[in-house]
């Protein structure tokens, strides 16, 4: 629900902003068209969510050679929203060399989708000039590492062997469900 809740509030959002700009004069056509690009990726991201949480209940895996670097492409891609309105700069530095991996292309590009949002979650508090975020791949004897930076504050020591068990979280309002999602995503995709 929350997948899809945040791309519609976006989109509602969105909707609202270009009413406003049509009432100025001059209708600036430059801003309401990046208005409406948004509005249909934000759609896309809401649709993109519907296959993923099926797939997901019925436990369909399919696995096939997965490239990870474009995974990562299309993951930012997904979230640009997201990021933006949540003022966060996102960039990718991907090992071209990094080989791919066999798995179920849908579960993956959900775990880290949730792994982008979780590090907006982690950087709410953070000055707005400061909010950063880096997904990284490295390739090296045949296994791939995908790394999500960001600059929001570190989790403490002592929670650090309990982020992954459900209900434990460092933010308010959250549930601390995102991590544990990721974690069964990563054992059966």
């Amino acid at each position: 629900a929350n997948e899809l809740n945040q791309p519609l509030a976006a989109i509602l959002a969105n909707a609202a902003a270009a009413r406003r700009f049509l009432h100025h004069d001059p209708v600036d056509l430059r801003r309401l068209r990046d208005i409406l690009d948004d509005i249909a990726q934000d759609n896309q991201r809401a649709a993109a969510v519907l296959p993923r949480v099926g797939a997901l209940v019925r436990s369909e895996v399919a696995f096939a050679p997965v490239d990870v670097n474009d995974l990562v492409a299309r993951v930012l891609v997904l979230s640009r929203g997201e990021l933006l309105s949540r003022g966060v700069s996102a960039v990718s530095q991907c090992d071209p060399d990094a080989p791919g991996v066999l798995g179920d292309a849908a579960q993956l590009q959900e775990l880290l989708l949730q792994l982008v949002i979780n590090g907006c979650e982690a950087m709410e508090d953070a000055p707005a000039d400061s909010r950063s975020l880096v997904v990284t791949t490295a390739g090296g004897q045949g296994e791939v590492t995908v790394t999500v930076r960001n600059t929001g504050n570190a989790i403490a020591p002592d929670l650090l062997a309990q982020i992954f068990e459900p209900f434990v979280t460092t933010k308010p309002r959250r549930l601390g469900l995102r991590l544990p999602i990721c974690r069964s995503i990563a054992w059966y995709a």
